[in-house]
């Protein structure tokens, strides 16, 4: 009798074992079908190749995409990030905080493209650092659009950036506004606009900086490319002033004795979007784009954040008509990234929906109404 009642609970007990199993598997196989996934990409780069200072034009993308992608019923806006100085591709490291604002409804899924950036480079077209504007205007947005189930339109299309990556992710859109139609910044390092463009009787942002490091900073510049990217000075300069016929690559606008050297100045002023002379050259083109946000850390430390000058520089826009966002974020310059970058992503995708483009969200629901665009072959 106790062996038949023994023999029936065994049997219970494995049943239920059994079931629980199964269950398990069908919740991890609806997780799988259903969760986001993330596509990494070597891209060769013929805009990248003739650079003179050894960089890879092999380029490494990730590709974030959303939940239910692949359905081959909906396309989806794109939104670019380009990461902080000597930054890898680390789509997985932003990814949950972005599940978790599509999830919420918070935000509406969208595919996001990570950038390699572990040589510190920014995206400019130069003679020494290779044609960055290029690669991703020409090669890297193509091959996106061509992959992937997108919508093929500007209104549609985003760019992001943290710290180093912000500068990119701003002057990038403005050179090239067809595009990008909305620009995201997590405490973009926009002093680099203007760096070193101060001195001691006209500032150009009031920054407590030591004029006397900068011109240190000049008197140290390395006299060949062994120390190539130690200095922000030739990092710019490669970029804002490349010469391959000097030691360093580059022209400087201010001698080591601190004198300016007015035709390299109005070079770096070129990229300096509040310089009086710059900034009505690109008004129109700021005031274009559906969204300009920027994530500032409520840490104002000029050395561990960039927030001091990104009040100035959207003060400075403002009051010039350009409609631009301030979010007020916890934190220091490194803080909180995947929860900015889904915030600001959330900005940037309620500015697109709003400007006649379509995305629906991968469970068949409408989540926004932008038109009605159907998937192409």
């Amino acid at each position: 009798m106790f062996q038949q009642l023994f023999q029936r609970i065994s049997n219970f007990s494995f049943m239920c074992i059994l079931v629980f199993a199964l269950s398990l598997v069908l919740m991890f196989g609806v997780m799988n079908l259903q969760a986001s996934k993330i596509v990494s990409h070597d891209i060769e780069s013929a805009a990248l190749a003739k650079n003179i200072v050894g960089i890879s034009s092999t380029r490494h993308i990730e590709v974030y995409l959303p939940d239910g992608y692949g359905d081959g019923k909906n396309r989806y806006p794109v939104i670019y990030y380009i990461g902080h100085h000597y930054d890898i591709a680390n789509a997985a490291f932003y990814s949950s905080a972005f599940d978790e604002a599509i999830k919420t409804g918070k935000t509406t899924p969208a595919i996001c493209v990570f950038i390699d950036v572990h040589e510190g480079t920014l995206f400019l077209n130069s003679l020494v650092t290779g044609n960055w504007e290029d690669f991703i205007v020409s090669e890297l947005v193509p091959f996106i659009d061509k992959t992937y189930q997108t919508i093929p339109d500007r209104k549609a299309r985003g760019i992001m950036g943290h710290s180093i990556g912000g500068y990119s992710a701003f002057i990038l859109p403005v050179l090239h506004p067809d595009v990008w139609g909305a620009i995201g910044g997590n405490d973009p390092c926009t002093w680099v606009m203007w760096y070193p463009l101060i001195d001691e009787k006209d500032s150009a942002v009031p920054l407590t900086i030591d004029f006397a490091d900068i011109r240190r900073a000049y008197e140290n510049l390395p006299k060949d490319l062994k120390n190539y990217n130690s200095s922000i000075i030739m990092d710019l300069g490669t970029r804002f002033s490349p010469d391959v016929n000097s030691p360093i690559l580059c022209d400087v606008p201010l001698t080591p004795e601190g004198n300016w050297v007015p035709e390299i100045r109005a070079k770096w002023s070129a990229y300096n979007l509040v310089d009086p002379n710059t900034l009505p050259k690109y008004i129109g083109t700021l005031k274009s784009f559906s969204s300009i946000t920027i994530a500032v850390p409520e840490v104002m430390d000029l050395w561990n954040t960039a927030s001091v000058p990104n009040i100035y520089f959207i003060d400075v826009l403002k009051a010039a008509g350009v409609n631009i966002t301030r979010l007020d974020m916890p934190g220091d310059h490194g803080a909180f990234m995947p929860e900015r970058f889904a915030t600001l992503a959330e900005q940037l995708l309620i500015a697109m929906q709003g400007s006649g483009v379509m995305s629906v969200s991968s469970r068949g629901k409408l989540v926004a109404t932008w038109g009605d665009i159907k998937s192409k072959d």
